[in-house]
């Protein structure tokens, strides 16, 4: 299948890609063949579909082995096959720690704008436990990611940046409740108690899933607040609005 990705017909090429999607698994050190990679390098570098050109990043993600990370990490600057290429280092970094995915992922992250492999490029780099994501963290909890990144923003600055605490109480008083919202649930996980009295000022916010979230964060602590049926009842209905302003179908009942 992966002799038919350079196939002269683009059909069949397309059909051995498709294949291969399906193909694709975690990686498996036991299992690699370090005789496809530079075949497979030369398929991302070449001028062909991006459907094949990320089939052959999968490949190299499922059998390649550290001689992979390289071709891999410059096929990062396509954004034909950039997300793909994400996962397939996600695979190579569970047995590979290797410093050049961490600097090739870094990067990545200050320019994708995909939110699903943000979160893989995250995801990696805070199991990698490399301070650098707190910093890029701290830029993406100002710019206009959605809510599930800025949720992994602010756990990822409790627990890899210097000074947390400080860095999230700033992002308690931001414009964008979300980022507030990410900010009061975060701080939980710092395990810091001068975090407590920001988020018993929190309590007074205007919206209500801060008000929730740093309830939750103050519960964590041992203070004995409860979430009021109020602010339970503002939240839903907040964010019932919010999908449907979306685009996201609800069921009739909601």
């Amino acid at each position: 299948m992966i002799d038919k990705l350079e196939d002269p017909e683009a059909k069949s090429r397309l059909g051995a890609a498709k294949q291969l999607f399906r193909e694709f698994k975690p990686h498996d050190p036991t299992d690699e063949r370090p005789h496809l990679v530079e075949q497979l390098t030369q398929m991302i570098r070449s001028g062909i579909e991006p459907d094949v050109r990320s089939a052959a990043a999968c490949m190299l993600g499922s059998y390649g082995d550290q001689s992979a990370i390289p071709p891999l990490v410059a096929s990062l600057q396509d954004k034909d096959v950039a997300a793909t290429v994400v996962s397939a280092l996600h695979y190579l970094s569970l047995y590979y720690r290797d410093s050049r995915i961490a600097d090739g992922l870094c990067a990545y992250l200050e320019q994708s704008p995909d939110p699903n492999s943000m979160w893989i490029a995250m995801s990696v780099l805070e199991d990698f436990q490399d301070r650098r994501l707190a910093v890029i963290c701290e830029r993406m909890l100002d710019r206009n990611v959605n809510s599930q990144l800025l949720s992994q923003a602010a756990f990822a600055i409790a627990a890899l940046a210097d000074s947390p605490v400080e860095v999230l109480a700033a992002r308690l008083k931001h414009t964008n409740p979300e980022v507030r919202t990410a900010a009061a649930a975060a701080l939980r996980k710092t395990e810091d108690r001068r975090a407590i009295p920001l988020l018993r000022k929190a309590l007074q916010d205007p919206d209500p899933n801060v008000r929730i979230q740093a309830t939750m964060s103050l519960r964590f602590f041992g203070e004995d607040v409860l979430i009021s049926p109020e602010d339970e009842a503002e939240a839903k209905q907040q964010n019932l609005e919010k999908l449907r302003a979306a685009g996201i179908r609800l069921p009739e009942h909601e």
